[in-house]
């Protein structure tokens, strides 16, 4: 019976507080009682494929949502806390506007979801720090493209020119005058893993740089050089490698060379060309690190002819991988 008596008890006092609750709300103005509209996110910077989860956190008890987010996929929803995918590079807004009985309300957020590029894999999930195509740009596909404090976009000295390279798509031409230089990016440094490869046509019969970074003192430099006599080279200051294959006979060549922190090997077309032990030699950036610079060696030693498919990577590639680099 006491048990009765509560519940009953209880029962009315529910009732007279949602009366006076009621009272209580009728008498504010419905502007007061309309949704103040307040959202988080989960992400603001994702790569493209990401999803992104919104959450609504408006007060005053909503009861109806409407999302307006371009880019995304689905680009509206009308779910309190929707999840999308950013499938396309940009920056993108956000909306949203909450309602109920009382009156609604609108935040929209400028610039605020920024979908950075996937980064292009060149050899079996393995991907450049910096990957060079010219199809009539100076765009860098690689990962120092991600990284936002590195302006990853070469810059050149010259006047950009671009040309083709059969079956291959667009080449840069370099005159002598229009090296490049990529501006805050200083490669892989000390002892650390390296690759380096491209696609090369030139005559020249002076000795020039194509991919060089480190301050030119000993151990410090890396380059990949092509020599006056016609080869390739891999040098640093107090020592080098040379190669035995002719490279300036004004057809393309695939070069590469790597570096595992004990053996440099210089690749031409695929097929290893020359190695040596350089376990003491190397301590690329010791005298100072200067940003990698393509078609030159430090304001010197200025290229002419034609590249393609420039990339720098930070693992020692095998020869299946070259290879396959080489068939692109």
């Amino acid at each position: 019976m006491k048990l009765y008596k509560y519940i009953k008890v209880s029962a009315v006092l529910l009732t007279l507080w949602a009366t006076m609750q009621a009272c209580e709300d009728d008498s504010l103005p419905a502007e007061a009682l309309a949704p103040r509209t307040t959202f988080t996110m989960s992400a603001k910077s994702v790569t493209e494929g990401d999803e992104v989860t919104f959450s609504d956190n408006s007060t005053n008890r909503p009861t109806a949502w409407a999302w307006d987010l371009p880019g995304a996929s689905p680009n509206t929803s009308n779910e309190p806390n929707p999840t999308v995918i950013y499938e396309t590079p940009g920056v993108y807004d956000v909306a949203l506007v909450t309602s109920n009985t009382y009156g609604s309300d609108t935040v929209s957020l400028k610039d605020v979801i920024t979908v950075i590029a996937k980064p292009k894999t060149d050899i079996d999930g393995v991907v450049a720090q910096v990957r060079l195509n010219f199809e009539n740009d100076l765009v860098n596909e690689g990962l120092v493209d991600i990284d936002p404090t590195i302006s990853p976009e070469p810059v050149a000295t010259g006047s950009p020119s671009y040309g083709t390279r059969p079956e291959g798509g667009g080449s840069y031409i370099f005159d002598g005058t229009n090296s490049l230089e990529i501006n805050g990016y200083t490669g892989i440094n000390g002892k650390d893993q390296r690759s380096v490869a491209l696609w090369v046509k030139t005559t020249s019969t002076s000795t020039t740089g194509l991919v060089n970074w480190g301050k030119n003192a000993k151990g410090s430099r890396f380059s990949l050089k092509a020599q006056a006599a016609g080869q390739a080279r891999v040098e640093w200051q107090g020592g080098g490698i040379t190669g035995v294959t002719t490279i300036n006979d004004g057809n393309w060549h695939h070069v590469a060379c790597t570096y595992d922190g004990t053996d440099v090997i210089i690749y031409v077309d695929g097929v290893e060309d020359i190695k040596i032990d350089a376990t003491d030699a190397i301590n690329t950036g010791s005298a100072g690190e200067v940003n990698v610079a393509i078609g030159s060696q430090e304001d010197r030693g200025f290229f002419v002819g034609e590249m393609d498919n420039v990339r720098i990577f930070d693992k020692t590639l095998s020869i299946g991988e070259i290879g396959i680099l080489k068939n692109k």
